[in-house]
């Protein structure tokens, strides 16, 4: 119990500035482990950062003295940007786009998955990428408000598994087997087996979450 409650008030404290951020043109916060609305992420000795279109490389192997590399086109409408495993998933108005890192100054586009304009933050665990959707705002009113569940075993070949209705999900964090959504509250769900306590319920595929909790409103 003790380690779930560490989770919560983890991601309570990140997914809760992103909360508050419903009216911007742009989603930027906080991101750090698990976080979905960062517009910056490390990746081995190398800071990658986003604006609307341009991926921007800087070498940090040593940390008084960054180093700028060059940059890459990371796509249009570009928001978030999640590291995964040599991989950068990018949350765009249009779709998620998948960045090769493995040569951390050469990016390689891989594959986008695509969807209806939206704001449109992105989390990874494993070979499942999850991304909310939602229409509040000025610049995310033409969508339902959802949550998508990706197949990212082939970088090259992103499948949607299947979609869940949301009310109107501003951030998600994802920690191993557990994924949070902020919706009108957080939300907590599992996405793999896992120990049965009082308050958490046992699934058994990644691409059927299971609500926890409602803990408070956003």
């Amino acid at each position: 119990m003790k380690s779930i409650g560490f989770y919560i008030l983890l991601l309570l404290t990140l997914l809760l500035i992103s909360c508050s951020k419903s009216d911007s043109n742009s989603d930027s916060a906080s991101g750090g482990k698990g976080g979905s609305m960062a517009r910056f992420a490390i990746n081995g000795n190398y800071l990658y950062t986003v604006d609307s279109r341009k991926l921007k490389i800087f070498d940090i192997s040593e940390a008084t003295q960054p180093t700028y590399q060059g940059e890459y086109h990371g796509g249009e409408d570009v928001e978030t940007i999640f590291p995964y495993r040599n991989t950068l998933f990018l949350g765009t108005r249009w779709g998620m786009n998948i960045i090769d890192v493995t040569n951390p100054v050469t990016p390689v586009f891989k594959s986008t998955y695509q969807h209806v304009y939206s704001c449109d933050p992105v989390v990874v665990s494993e070979t499942t990428a999850y991304v909310t959707l939602r229409s509040e705002g000025s610049a995310c009113w033409r969508t339902q408000n959802q949550l998508d569940i990706i197949d990212v075993s082939n970088l090259s070949d992103p499948r949607i598994i299947k979609t869940y209705q949301m009310t109107n999900p501003k951030g998600l964090g994802v920690d191993k087997n557990l994924l949070f959504v902020c919706d009108q509250g957080l939300k907590g769900f599992t996405t793999a087996p896992t120990h049965i306590t009082l308050t958490w319920f046992l699934i058994f595929l990644p691409y059927r979450p299971t609500i926890l909790s409602l803990l408070t409103t956003c």
